[in-house]
């Protein structure tokens, strides 16, 4: 595998599409700073996938596209393309070269390509996994990765290990099964969880299935007997209904006697009322005429009027125009008498301009000489002031060399006696280093006990906070269930005022009624105005029955003209009660029937004395008993009138007729009161949100404080190990120190010869050039008389051109002034001839409006006379329409009386109606009465069996006969479901439900344990196998790496060591090297160059290894001197039949190893290109 080409587009200071080739062994990379040389290796660690915009030296991920230039627009996207050559078909498209591509946009998308085609950066990793190619890989070595490879620091090292080791897949691998590991074992602690809750519920279903077994076949028993006792009742109300519609057929007969009688009279009466109309419309007719005569009278009277003004208006109107005319003949003699004065002035105006115009070309061309004169001694004056400023300069630096001269001898005398200072100082250091070495050590060993007293505070606290996340849990969860409840009360709450607000529930009727219930007399609803206790609102309403619904009224004569309005809108049926309805026998009768009998009137409350004697006219004759067992037993001995509720709404009557059921939808009852009960409980809920909140509030308050507590310990942890290992550092550095001072002290008496040598030679150039200056300054105070007499006759010219250029100004002036003069003139002469022209046209137009206002007075004289003879025809005519108007309007009156008459025969006739139809109403009562006792038996039935009772046959004689006994029997199967309690009908199913619930969540939970055993034991498998093979990469890594420094250093020891007590594969790599000559010392105390050897033999002996395809070094012999440079070229000619190599660098002998090299040049600011050069041969741009 090897590099076959890079291509740039957009990417950091390359905007134009750019190729490298590269070939087998070394190429080299040039060009001076800031040229672009590093953004080719930034290119290839980002193709490669690298994430970090800080490791590409930018701020952030967009930096990488081209920002533009000068000339040159930013780029929007950036796009690197890598391709790489294989023997083997590494990307399994067919083909030996593989294209890797990454691109992106300045929106911040961004993507990868594989061959052309898109993919994932994992399939680009997992391509180049274990070949030595990556983003983070030793494919890429630059020159501060040179430090961070041998620092402190071990992620950097431990990497290249890894991944020369080809464990990086395994870590991977691992990390991965670890984090599926922690997933399965959270889903199975929880999954047990929920199997155990399942399990108690599949055993409580169980119960319940055989308790709801029993409880059904009772049901069945009781059914059978309700169904027998319902036909009985529905045949009785059947036979009821038969005899009521016999009645009203007789009564029907008789209405429609009646109604013919009073048909004929309301015909007659139309016929009258007919006439009547027709005699209206003659009169309206006759009157409309009267109206308009005298309409024609008003208009006429008032064109004479208008007529009349007019004439006034022309004669004053004849005055002004006589007035006008002789104001303009007058203006017109004085505009003539003007324009000859203006022609006389503007003739000596021109004379005076041809004067002063000869004097002003006679004062340019003096100011012409003067200025020539100027001009010339301009020049010579800026000649001199040249030569006076080069001679000032040239004594100037002179002045300044000998001051440094003089300044730099004072200075070798200072730093004389300073060497001997600092020499004196350095003793004394080297005295202090050692007491300071004693001193951090001991320093070393009190941080140590520190943190270990800080550790165990730590835990302490950590054990706190996990208790106040676990408050936290179950106080959000209750309120996470306090809020549902709260919605749905809200929500309850909304949908009952709708229902009270829109009468839901209620007939159309009744909704259109009571919006305008004030008109009508009307109060309210009985349902509104009757209030109970919740446990007796079903009582209450199954013994209303539909008078829930009906309306209650002021009185009669609001009930009537309601009806009335129903009629006429046909907004269906509505039932009426009056608030004075007088009150029933509920109180004698319960007093005289069985003691502790309550009537149902008493749980009833109302507003108002009216309205309690309403309450008990509705529930006349109903009372309350606590079971169906008491009124079953109660109805053999109460009248048959007599109606007995319990409190779930059953009702009963000795008549032989029940009802019963469940109501489905809201009650028109209690109403209101739901409503406060459900403000009530939407107020209970807010509290106990607020007390919860609060509970969960101080618990994060003190979970906060204990993870602020936390991270400081956390901090004061880290700090305190930072400053352990820095104390570490400083006690080896107090020791390098140490020895650094002891060198220096010998260097101190060779820099003070030095010294006493450059103080002779500064004194003997300092005598030669102290005459230099005297000759300078000499010279220089001549060219400064010859400038100032040269400048006074400057200055002395200049004054008599300026007032020479003054007084041609103030001529010029005067010539412009004139100038105005003349045309202003001009302009008055026009300006007076159109006044002249148009003062005639004014007399022209005057007398033209004189002739035309004579004519208008005229004709509106005649239009007067017309008019009055008009009006004198219009008023005959009015007086003769006037008459046949009386004579119509009384006979109106007359048919009026006989109308009136023949409507109170009819009130007669109605009266005797309205009686009959009120007997009638009361027999369509009891009859839609009995309807609704035969429909409430049925729809009770079919709602609490689904069975239709006209398919159950009718009774025999045998059963009628039995009917006491069934009823013993439904008592007696009702007393026995009630002993069974609550029973979940629903049980068999959800048990089966459950189960089937419990049977797959318990093969979950096996699947689980599996998933986790088989996990755990890939875990241990990629573990062995990544340990042993990084073990045997490191001891061969190990081996090299002692011979290669020893090559590099020309001797030296060197080694690797694991930290000890870790697993290999998570251990630190300890790095230890010593060169040749010197003692053991730390990596932080070899120079650079040292550093940079002992990276470049780690890397190659990692090569060695496991070779990479190529590698990309970015000016890492930098550092090195020519000696170095030469070892470091060898080394890395010996690995060129594997290996590839890119190196950047400015080493000229680098560059010479090279088998090829590109330069890189800014031909623009801010825009790199490439020129490749091919060795021996001419420069080729690429």
């Amino acid at each position: 595998m090897r590099l076959k080409e890079l291509e740039l587009f957009g990417f950091k200071s390359f905007p134009a599409r750019t190729s490298l080739s590269f070939n087998s062994g070394i190429t080299s990379v040039v060009g001076p700073n800031g040229c672009g040389k590093s953004n080719i290796v930034d290119s290839i660690r980002w193709v490669l996938g690298e994430q970090s915009a800080k490791s590409l030296r930018g701020d952030r991920m967009e930096a990488v596209i081209f920002s533009g230039s000068n000339k040159r627009n930013p780029a929007s996207l950036s796009e690197v393309s890598l391709v790489v050559e294989n023997n083997h078909d590494l990307s399994g498209n067919g083909s030996s070269k593989t294209k890797v591509t990454r691109r992106l946009y300045r929106n911040g998308e961004s993507e990868y390509l594989l061959n052309g085609v898109p993919c994932l950066l994992r399939d680009i990793s997992e391509l180049f996994a274990d070949t030595g190619i990556g983003a983070s890989a030793y494919t890429v070595m630059e020159q501060q990765m040179v430090e961070s490879l041998i620092s402190d620091k071990d992620e950097n090292r431990r990497e290249v290990f890894d991944e020369a080791a080809g464990i990086t897949k395994y870590k991977l691998k691992r990390r991965l099964a670890e984090r599926k590991l922690d997933s399965t074992q959270a889903d199975l602690l929880r999954l047990t969880d929920l199997v155990t809750e399942v399990e108690k519920q599949v055993n409580s279903l169980k119960r319940q299935m055989k308790k709801a077994e029993g409880y059904k076949k009772l049901k069945d028993e009781l059914k059978e007997l309700e169904l027998r006792i319902a036909k009985k009742q529905l045949q009785e109300t059947r036979q009821r209904l038969n005899e009521i519609e016999s009645e009203l057929d007789l009564f029907f007969s008789a209405k429609q006697s009646g109604s013919a009688e009073l048909s004929l009279q309301e015909l007659e009466l139309e016929q009258l009322k007919l006439e009547l109309l027709s005699v209206e419309k003659q009169v309206d007719s006759a009157r409309e005429e009267v109206e308009q005569t005298s309409a024609r009278l008003f208009k006429e009277q008032e064109t004479i009027a208008v007529n009349n003004q007019r004439i006034l208006s022309l004669e004053e109107n004849q005055i002004r125009l006589q007035k006008e005319s002789g104001l303009v003949h007058g203006q017109k003699a004085e505009y003539e008498k003007t324009i000859v004065q203006k022609k006389q002035e503007a003739l000596e105006l021109i004379q005076k301009l041809e004067e002063s115009a000869a004097e002003q070309k006679l004062h340019q061309s003096r100011a012409k000489k003067l200025e020539s004169q100027v001009e010339i001694l301009r020049q010579n004056l800026d000649q001199l002031n040249q030569a006076r400023s080069e001679q000032a300069l040239r004594w100037q630096q002179k002045e300044v060399f000998l001051q440094n001269l003089q300044q730099r001898s004072v200075e070798l005398e200072q730093r004389e006696k300073e060497i001997e200072q600092n020499r004196q100082v350095k003793q004394e250091l080297v005295n202090e280093l050692v007491q300071k070495g004693k001193e951090k050590s001991e320093q070393i060993a009190g941080l140590g006990n520190k943190i270990q007293k800080l550790e165990t505070q730590r835990q302490s606290i950590v054990l706190q906070a996990g208790d106040s996340e676990k408050r936290i849990e179950t106080a959000e969860r209750q309120m996470a269930e306090l809020h549902t409840k709260l919605a749905a009360e809200k929500s309850r709450r909304e949908v009952l005022l709708e229902l009270w607000k829109s009468y839901s529930g209620y007939q159309e009727g009744v909704k259109s009624l009571i919006q305008q219930k004030e008109k009508f007399g009307l109060i309210d609803t009985v349902a509104n105005l009757l209030k109970t206790e919740e446990i007796y609102l079903a009582a209450v309403e199954a013994a209303l029955g539909e008078k829930a619904g009906f309306l209650v009224a002021q009185d009669w004569n609001s009930v009537l003209s309601a009806i009335k309005e129903l009629g006429h809108q046909y907004w269906g049926e509505v039932g009426f009660v009056t608030a004075g309805s007088a009150p029933g026998q509920a109180e004698r009768i319960g007093t005289s029937l069985i003691e502790g009998l309550i009537p149902l009137s008493r749980i009833v409350k109302s507003d108002g004395q009216k309205l309690e004697k309403l309450a008990a006219a509705l529930l006349d004759k109903i009372y309350l008993v606590d079971s169906v067992q008491q009124a079953q037993e109660l109805m053999p001995r109460l009248p048959s009138d007599v109606i007995l509720v319990t409190k779930q709404g059953q009702l009963f009557s000795p008549a032989g007729y029940a009802k019963g059921g469940k109501r489905k939808g809201f009650s028109l009852l209690g109403r209101q009161e739901q409503i406060q009960r459900a403000e009530k409980n939407i107020e209970q809920f807010q509290y106990e949100l607020g007390q919860l909140t609060e509970d969960r509030d101080f618990s994060q308050s003190r979970l906060s404080a204990n993870l602020e507590n936390s991270k400081l310990i956390e901090a004061e942890i880290e700090k305190l190990e930072k400053d352990l290992n820095q104390s570490k550092l400083e006690l080896a550095e107090l020791k390098a120190q140490e020895k650094h001072l002891l060198e220096g002290l010998t260097g101190y008496k060779e820099e003070f010869g030095r010294t006493a040598d450059l103080k002779r030679s500064f004194q003997i150039e300092l005598a030669s050039l102290q005459a230099e200056v005297s000759q300078g300054k000499v010279r220089l105070n001549s060219l400064e008389r010859e400038f100032t007499q040269q400048k006074t006759e400057l200055q002395e010219s200049e004054a008599k051109l300026y007032l020479a250029n003054q007084g041609l100004n103030q001529m010029v002036v005067g010539l412009v002034t004139l100038e105005g003069q003349k045309e202003r003139l001009e302009n008055d002469i026009q300006r007076l001839g159109e006044a002249v022209a148009q003062s005639g046209l004014d007399i022209e137009s005057r007398s033209e409006q004189k002739v035309k206002t004579e004519q208008e007075m005229k004709t509106a004289q005649l239009t007067i006379q017309a008019s009055q003879k008009q009006l004198q025809t219009l008023n005959e005519q009015k007086e003769v329409k006037s008459a046949a108007l009386r004579s119509q309007a009384e006979k109106q009156h007359q048919l009026l009386e006989t109308i009136n008459a023949r409507e109170n025969q009819l009130k007669g006739l109605r009266k005797t109606q309205s009686e009959s139809l009120q007997e009638v109403h009361q027999l369509e009562l009891s009859r839609q009465e009995l309807r609704l006792q035969h429909k409430q038996i049925k729809d009770r039935i079919w709602e609490e069996y689904e069975v239709d009772l006209d398919s159950v046959p009718s009774l025999e004689a045998q059963e009628l006969e039995q009917f006491a006994a069934y009823v013993e029997q439904i008592s007696d199967l009702r007393g026995k479901l009630k002993n069974c309690g609550a029973v979940n009908l629903l049980a068999l199913e959800e048990y089966q439900r459950e189960k089937e619930r419990y049977d797959f969540l318990k093969k979950q939970m096996d699947d689980l344990i599996a998933a986790k055993e088989t996990l755990e034991s890939t875990i241990t498998k990629i573990n062995h196998t990544a340990r042993s093979l990084f073990l045997e990469t490191f001891e061969k890594v190990r081996g090299n790496f002692q011979e290669v420094l020893a090559n590099l250093f020309e001797g030296g020891d060197a080694g690797l060591a694991l930290e000890p007590g870790v697993d290999p594969l998570e251990a630190k790599i300890e790095i230890l090297a010593k060169p040749r000559g010197k003692k053991l010392v730390t990596l932080a105390q070899l120079s650079g160059g040292e550093k940079a050897l002992v990276a470049i033999s780690l890397l190659f002996s990692v090569y060695m290894v496991k070779p990479s395809p190529f590698c990309i070094l970015d000016e890492v012999d930098a550092p090195l001197d020519d000696a170095n440079i030469g070892r470091f070229i060898k080394l890395v000619r010996q690995f060129t039949d594997r290996t590839q190599f890119v190196i950047i660098t400015h080493n000229k002998l680098t560059m010479e190893a090279a088998d090829s090299l590109y330069g890189v040049t800014m031909a623009e600011p801010g825009e790199s290109q490439i020129v490749s050069v091919r060795l021996n041969r001419e420069p080729v741009s690429a």
